[in-house]
């Protein structure tokens, strides 16, 4: 018994440091992404600790990278310092306005919408991964083993665990932030791994909430310019949370059809249509509400079925966000999703964008006003898209082709003219 409430006060305790490590990276961001998000109707707050975590990071990985840092609690601290800085300093007009109104420019309705959600998923996530906490199947060894080789590599390179000599050869930038993030809370790689992935889950619902609530809200924001005063449009907060049900938590029908056929309900002729492979072969009539221990849930993300030339056949993953995370791997894909999000609302804010132009404005005129703050925005928006890139390579290119697009449309568009939708009754 005491064993058992020891162990449980150590969990809450390595979560609440977690929790407001993350709490402060997204104070620290904050006044920059009220400014370079400011077109959306949330002025960015639910990409805050998304984009305080990605920005630290890259301070301490250029630092150390160049000799500049080293890879411990200090240097962490100090990327902190940098960032808020920085932060301070392009915000510093959005800091003043906090100041003399007493309140952020944004809804407290909202606020706490977004605060209750980020911490619902991340408990929920890590209470699930609390009790499956062994990391020994699929990929999450060697998930743990870059982790370790990023927390002990004296220089970077980090050095391969596994192959004595080499480095890593991968792109490793997801793990580095979880490192960076285990620094700032003083847990090691393997409490990391855990609380890491679920503290992923918490910023992926609030990232597809608040992208889907600023599309939604556009129209009401852009009629009535209100941020402040009425709270979130109910709407747009319904389709929020819809959506974050959607990517975090929803999947694909094969549940549906295991479920009804461990019931025993005949559905030869729609099972031969959907032709998953193994299934119902390996399925069993089992008349529990849980259908089966197992792992018969992993049929779910080997719904499309493909053949070669000869008959063959050839395997589809089609992995869905709330599949990964049941799996459990520290993966790129997983580590990648909210800061997909991050990059889809920034070039969301750039399509938004209007600069002060005059009509005969030269083209380099209107290509350094085209990002929001300027040459500093297209820094920011390089990090913010560029991180794909080394988080999970191959998200870096849809992503990239959505900024530039982005950027495009307020090149091409005539000066003046207007980027909200109308408004819909």
């Amino acid at each position: 018994m005491m064993a058992d409430a020891l162990g449980s006060t150590s969990l809450i305790r390595q979560f609440l440091g977690w929790y407001l490590v993350v709490q402060v990276l997204a104070l620290v961001a904050l006044p920059l992404t009220l400014r370079l998000l400011a077109r959306l109707p949330d002025r960015g707050y639910s990409a805050a600790k998304i984009a305080g975590i990605l920005l630290v990071s890259v301070v301490l990985w250029l630092g150390y990278s160049y000799g500049l840092m080293r890879h411990d609690t200090g240097s962490a601290w100090l990327s902190v310092g940098v960032v808020a800085v920085l932060s301070a300093v392009v915000g510093r007009a959005e800091l003043v306005q906090i100041w003399c109104e007493r309140r952020l420019p944004v809804s407290w309705r909202y606020v706490v919408l977004v605060e209750v959600l980020f911490l619902a998923g991340f408990a929920l996530w890590a209470l699930v991964r609390a009790y499956d906490p062994a990391i020994n199947h699929t990929e999450q060894p060697m998930d743990l083993m870059f982790m370790n080789s990023i927390w002990s590599s004296a220089a970077f390179p980090p050095q391969d665990a596994w192959l004595a000599g080499y480095p890593v050869s991968y792109y490793y930038l997801g793990y580095w932030l979880l490192t960076v993030l285990a620094r700032l809370a003083g847990q090691p790689p393997e409490i990391a791994y855990n609380l890491g992935q679920a503290n992923w889950y918490g910023l992926l619902l609030i990232g597809s909430f608040g992208l889907v609530y600023n599309l939604l809200a556009l129209p009401r924001s852009s009629a009535a310019d209100d941020t402040t005063d009425s709270g979130p449009s109910r709407s747009a907060a319904l389709g929020g949370l819809l959506a974050a049900g959607w990517v975090a938590v929803a999947g694909n029908l094969q549940i549906t059809l295991e479920w009804l056929y461990a019931h025993g309900v005949k559905m030869d002729a729609l099972l031969r249509w959907v032709d998953v492979r193994n299934f119902p072969e390996n399925a069993a009539v089992t008349n529990q509400w849980f259908i089966d221990w197992g792992w018969w849930w992993w049929r779910s993300s080997r719904v499309l079925r493909d053949v070669d030339l000869t008959g063959n056949h050839i395997e589809v993953i089609d992995e869905f966000p709330a599949f990964s995370y049941i799996l459990g791997d520290n993966h790129p894909h997983v580590a990648a999703m909210p800061f997909a999000m991050l990059a889809v609302a920034t070039a969301l804010a750039i399509f938004l964008h209007r600069p002060a132009l005059r009509s005969d404005a030269r083209w380099w005129e209107r290509l350094r006003a085209a990002a929001p703050l300027g040459i500093g925005g297209y820094l920011l928006v390089a990090i913010v898209t560029g991180a794909l890139l080394f988080i999970n390579t191959w998200d870096f290119p849809p992503y990239w082709l959505l900024t530039v697009t982005a950027l495009a449309a307020v090149l091409l568009r005539p000066a003046g003219a207007s980027q909200a939708p109308p408004a819909v009754n």
